[in-house]
């Protein structure tokens, strides 16, 4: 069985009425996602997989404060939509494709932060609700987290169809992981 240790955190207070971006909600929702994520992920990438803990961080912030840790961490004095910071050098991939005699190993995937101001910007421009485009770069820095990058066309074209994949799913019942 999957089990999810999800750090959640919000410093955007603009958005907190919206049941993914507040303290009350959000937390529930987000941890619910993921694992199902996780869970098809697992089935397609790592069928024999002996990860039974996955640890995950996602921070909702706004413009100023992505754009602070785009300069620290990437050199890039710009706002951006998400960063992912993966805690393993080696990826998780190639983790699990190697024969790996460990059971029920814990695995701390890294941080996910998510710009809320630009996400609905982006969800206006692209007419999606803000839910959807929040999921959109969730489903994206998740995918990073697990050792996925675009550096060409054909990468970025395997992520893309892994992000859809995972979105195209509905998870209705919030209540379970």
């Amino acid at each position: 069985m999957l089990n999810l240790d999800l750090a959640f955190e919000v410093d955007c207070k603009e958005y907190s009425e919206e049941p993914w971006t507040n303290l009350i909600q959000g937390p529930d929702l987000w941890l619910h996602l993921f694992s199902h994520w996780l869970r098809d992920l697992e089935t397609d990438l790592f069928s024999d997989s002996y990860i039974e803990t996955y640890t995950l961080g996602l921070r909702l912030v706004n413009d100023t404060e992505i754009r602070l840790l785009n300069k620290v961490w990437r050199g890039m004095d710009q706002s951006t939509d998400v960063l992912s910071f993966p805690i393993h050098e080696c990826l998780l991939l190639d983790l699990i494709g190697k024969d790996n005699n460990k059971k029920n190993i814990s695995i701390e995937l890294g941080d996910i932060i998510i710009s809320i101001d630009t996400a609905a910007r982006q969800a206006t421009e692209h007419k999606y609700r803000l839910e959807e485009e929040l999921h959109w770069l969730a489903s994206h820095g998740m995918l990073h987290l697990i050792g996925f990058d675009h550096p060409d066309q054909k990468s970025l074209n395997r992520m893309l169809n892994y992000q859809e994949k995972l979105l195209s799913k509905r998870y209705h019942d919030n209540s379970k992981n």
